[in-house]
């Protein structure tokens, strides 16, 4: 596990701290971004890694960081894509985690054996089942209880404030992500700051509804999110202490 940290580590210093400061010279230059990325990341790895470093293991860093760099030269492809962004940066996880498998003292056979044992857990599938139907089928949920109330608003008031195509989604999804997180995680203070948050965005739109109807669907879509998301954690971990 240590040198998964550190190899993940060393990743995320050489991405987004060494490579941000080169990124502007090697502009329109795929082959020279490249290498310095591979350069980026061997050197992050060779700085993170610094205990028990042999011959061996530095060659090992050194294949890590091609296989980063390769990652890196495949995403260029579609760079701006958020999923392409994502994409890579799991890849980049992979190439740590085989890398603690090779090199460390973690072995194949160990690692198949914790793969098994997740894999037939029924806590792995309860998580999996409670986070996407909070999430994602909590959204379409959300939405079918807040068109309703939608043609009530006052159309002046929605051609002012139209807001960004599929944002209100967006923060539904990581909104219920985050107040499910934060009750299995025991933070409820959490959850209140993040109701303050978002109320503090949307009080210009209330406030230029004279009539009040905009007040009204914001908190039925937000105690309807909200509801959907702390249900789901309480059931979470009363079924997950009982598994």
């Amino acid at each position: 596990m240590l040198i998964l940290l550190q190899l993940y580590a060393a990743h995320l210093c050489a991405e987004f701290i060494l490579q941000a400061l080169w990124a502007k010279r090697w502009e329109g230059k795929p082959k020279g971004a490249s290498r310095a990325v591979v350069a980026c990341e061997y050197v992050g790895a060779l700085a993170m890694v610094n205990v028990g470093l042999s011959w061996g293991m530095a060659v090992g860093l050194l294949l890590v960081a091609l296989l980063h760099g390769a990652i890196e030269y495949i995403a260029r492809w579609r760079e701006g894509k958020w999923v392409a962004f994502g994409i890579a940066q799991l890849g980049h996880l992979a190439v740590c985690v085989g890398a603690m498998i090779v090199l460390g003292p973690t072995t194949w056979t160990a690692a198949l054996d914790t793969a098994h044992t997740s894999l037939i857990s029924p806590r792995t599938y309860l998580f999996i089942a409670v986070y996407v139907g909070v999430v994602f089928a909590g959204g379409a949920l959300v939405q079918k209880v807040a068109e309703t109330f939608l043609a009530a608003i006052d159309g002046t008031l929605q051609e002012k404030k139209p807001g960004l195509p599929k944002a209100g989604t967006y923060i539904g999804w990581v909104e219920r992500l985050l107040v499910l997180t934060f009750v299995l995680a025991g933070y409820n203070e959490a959850i209140a700051f993040l109701l303050a948050v978002k109320a503090l965005v949307r009080f210009p739109e209330i406030k230029e509804d004279t009539k009040g109807v905009f007040g009204e669907y914001f908190l039925v879509g937000t105690f309807t999110s909200m509801s959907i998301a702390l249900i789901g954690g309480f059931l979470l971990k009363l079924l997950s202490a009982k598994l």
